[in-house]
Order: C-alpha cells, then structure tokens, then sequence
C-alpha cells in the first residue's frame, strides 16, 4: 500500500512542475519558424503590389503621351507635355521611392519611361510581370519603351 502512494505522489510531483526546458524551446522555434514564413509571404505580396501599382502608373503615363501626342512623333517629349493629359490624382512619385522620367526614344515614333528602382529584386519582378519585349533592366533602373 505505501509503494502505490510513493507512485502516486511522483505523478503529481511531474504535474506540478509544468514544461521542460527543451520543450519550451521546441514550442518557441516552431512559432519563430512560421513567423518568419508569414512575413516572408507578406513580403511578396507588398512587392507584388508596388510592382503592379508602378506598371499600372507606366500605363497612365503612355496613354497621356498618346493623347499628348497624337500624330506618334514625340520629338521634343517632356514631362511638362503631359502634366495636361495625366489625372489630376496623378503622382510623379513611384511606388519604389523614385520619380518617373520620360524621353524621347532613338526612334522618333517611341519614347522611354524611366524608372529608377534600386532595389534588384523589384527590377525582375517588374520585367517578369510586364513580359513584354518592350523593358530594358539594367544596374539601376527600368526603361519602358512605348509602343
């Protein structure tokens, strides 16, 4: 009888004692772990947004030069030319902390936006996501001919 007590006494001891060390360090690196995948995740997904904000505002800009221009010769293109035909809610300012430019492309029946983007990765996302043969990256920055 007094063996089954001694037994009974050590469970409740363990009970009482709450979690190990090891154990806690697992639970705390597995939370570290999928914290670092939900902000690698959310990550992308703010990328993907600038990327998508910067060509929908290259598109704005191309249409304005467009209406700006409407013979297609852009001898003489300034950003000036297209403050009238921009929106008025329209920012010079890029999603990727920069202004746009624009210029008259080698070929007079095109021009260049100009965006500068420091950051490498954003610079192949926003070639990927355009996929047209229309992009020029280089060290520094993107450059979009019109069409």
């Amino acid at each position: 009888m007094n063996k089954r007590h001694y037994t009974t006494g050590i469970a409740n001891l363990r009970k009482a004692r709450g979690f190990t060390l090891l154990e806690l360090g697992i639970v705390l690196a597995a939370i570290v772990i999928i914290g670092l995948g939900l902000w690698g995740n959310a990550q992308n997904e703010r990328q993907a947004v600038r990327v998508q904000q910067g060509m929908d505002q290259v598109n704005v800009i191309i249409k304005a030069a467009q209406r700006a221009y409407p013979t297609g010769i852009y001898t003489g293109l300034t950003w000036s030319d297209l403050e009238d035909f921009l929106p008025e809610d329209f920012t010079v300012s890029t999603p990727f902390n920069s202004s746009y430019s624009v210029r008259v492309n080698s070929n007079v029946n095109m021009f260049d936006v100009v965006i500068p983007i420091a950051e490498q990765r954003l610079r192949s996302r926003m070639e990927v996501a355009y996929g047209d043969a229309n992009i020029t990256v280089s060290a520094t920055q993107v450059v979009i001919t019109s069409s």
